[in-house]
């Protein structure tokens, strides 16, 4: 942690022209605090902290003790260090955020009302890991998803090398049966094509291949049932902008005749758990009572929890011990949240995001979307209603669009 001055010093650096004991009103100081890979940065004024010559380049100990007085006109997250740059934008950039978030301070008081209910000891690990998954591109704001799917116009695997023939020959789906993600991204991909001057087939019984797009791909579950009624004898290509490892396998296993592409894989194959890029708790979780009790009163068996550190450079979960603590708090308020809910709801709804299948703690998703949460994604980030009249008990950090059907 460091103060430095945020403008040149009086009198190149001599003595100034102000009492020692006085502060020098309007100049500008900053405090930055190291948080794991990053740098935080408080700003202030010095008519709150009074500054001395030799404080232009201050002690360690002085340095404390601008910060502890700082710390105690700041609020929580601030003394913490924890500012949260990325989850903020990616806050103001969703569509579905609480209406009082129009700034970047409505946007802390809204991430700092979630966090609070969880307990102290986890909030730390919670900022950090969720700041790097909105940091690291798990987070698809506005331009980034126009961006990935205007590529596609002209995506040299998909068409060949020769955007103009494969288009021509094709027809773009917008099928799907469930939520509203594909025709939108339908709709940049052909205003994409329009602006290049590209034809495409827009006759479905004429076209020779047929392309489905969409954002993310997590159990393959929907993409399946869109796809059952298509004509086999055209050439189907596949591309969600996000996929998951162990689930484009199963899925490219049984339909050998489908092109699947992708511009983002994330690893969540159980023989690669130690190197997982989804939330996947670790067996240090089981330390802790409470954890233990609700995972084995789930059913749950622990020879499947991570049991190693990740190896490699994990980009997603880049602090080991932050991501424990994150996951350990994620499914235990998740496991709560799940014990509300009705037996039909049960089945599918885990602790830490929607599966098709009973047992498990849930699909632990970590990617997100201007436009919509995932329900793959824990419960605990958009299971609730931010309405403080609501019978939820619980205040989502991004609250999700539920399918129209």
């Amino acid at each position: 942690m460091g103060v430095f001055p945020a403008t040149n010093t009086p009198n190149g650096g001599k003595k100034p022209p102000y009492s020692p004991h006085t502060p020098p009103r309007g100049l500008t100081f900053f405090v930055y605090r190291q948080y794991g890979a990053y740098y935080s940065r408080i700003q202030f004024k010095t008519s709150v902290i009074h500054v001395t010559s030799q404080q232009l380049f201050p002690s360690k100990k002085t340095i404390q003790n601008h910060f502890n007085l700082i710390s105690s006109k700041t609020p929580r997250l601030y003394r913490k260090g924890l500012f949260m740059k990325n989850i903020i934008h990616a806050i103001l950039e969703y569509k579905l955020r609480p209406t009082y978030v129009i700034d970047e301070q409505s946007a802390r008081r809204h991430i700092e009302h979630w966090l609070n209910q969880f307990d102290k000891k986890y909030q730390e690990a919670i900022i950090t890991t969720m700041d790097q998954i909105m940091g690291c591109g798990l987070f698809i704001d506005k331009e980034r998803y126009i961006n990935m799917c205007s590529t596609k116009a002209k995506d040299p695997v998909l068409t060949n090398n020769d955007p103009r023939a494969y288009w021509a020959k094709t027809f773009i789906l917008d099928c799907q049966k469930d939520g509203k993600s594909q025709k939108a991204m339908v709709e940049i991909l052909k205003e994409a094509l329009l602006k290049e001057n590209i034809a495409y087939c827009q006759d479905e019984r004429k076209a020779e291949n047929l392309f489905y797009l969409d954002d993310f791909a997590f159990t393959f579950g929907r993409i399946s049932n869109d796809i059952t009624n298509l004509d086999n004898s055209k050439k189907i290509s596949i591309c969600p902008i996000v996929l998951h490892s162990y689930n484009e396998w199963y899925f490219a296993d049984h339909h050998k005749e489908i092109n699947l592409l992708h511009c983002l894989r994330l690893e969540n194959r159980a023989c690669c758990k130690n190197q997982s890029e989804v939330f996947w708790p670790h067996i240090k979780c089981m330390q802790n009572n409470i954890f233990k009790e609700k995972f084995q009163a789930m059913g749950l068996c622990d020879s499947y929890l991570r049991d190693t550190p990740a190896t490699g450079n994990n980009q997603v979960f880049p602090n080991e011990d932050a991501r424990i603590m994150c996951e350990e708090a994620f499914f235990i308020k998740g496991a709560e949240i799940w014990s509300r809910l009705s037996d039909e709801k049960k089945k599918i709804y885990r602790p830490l995001g929607v599966v098709p299948y009973r047992r498990g703690w849930g699909f632990g998703g970590s990617v997100f979307s201007y436009r919509n949460c995932p329900n793959a994604t824990p419960l605990v980030i958009w299971w609730g209603s931010y309405s403080p009249l609501s019978t939820f008990n619980w205040y989502p950090l991004m609250i999700r669009d539920g399918y129209s059907r």
